[in-house]
């Protein structure tokens, strides 16, 4: 089955990759965009602080959301690494799960 898993998440990876390195470089500017809209922008303020005190919104900012994606995907290798202690070395689980690890620190780590 870990081999299925490492098939699944080495596709996914490889889709991803250069999605997530531009998402990380433009981030910064995407912040800094809304704080200069926040300064200069009564109506987009108001727009703003509405969102953010929505029950929805759960109160996060919207930067908080920004980042969300990046931060998840470098949960990722955590969970392998962690499945690793839980499968035989020289194993093809293992192995497999190795795999894996490699893809998504590939990835999780471009923040």
């Amino acid at each position: 089955m870990m081999k299925e898993i490492y098939s699944v998440v080495e596709e996914y990876f490889e889709f991803c990759t250069e999605k997530y390195i531009k998402l990380a470089m433009h981030i910064r500017g995407m912040i800094n965009a809304i704080e200069s809209e926040m300064q200069g922008n009564p109506a987009f303020r108001n727009l703003i602080n509405s969102l953010n005190s929505n029950v929805v919104a759960q109160r996060l900012q919207l930067g908080s959301y920004i980042n969300r994606p990046l931060q998840r995907i470098q949960r990722v290798p955590l969970l392998f690494r962690t499945i690793l202690k839980f499968t035989e070395p020289g194993s093809k689980e293992h192995e497999a799960c190795l795999k894996s690890l490699e893809s998504t620190t590939r990835v999780g780590c471009i923040n």
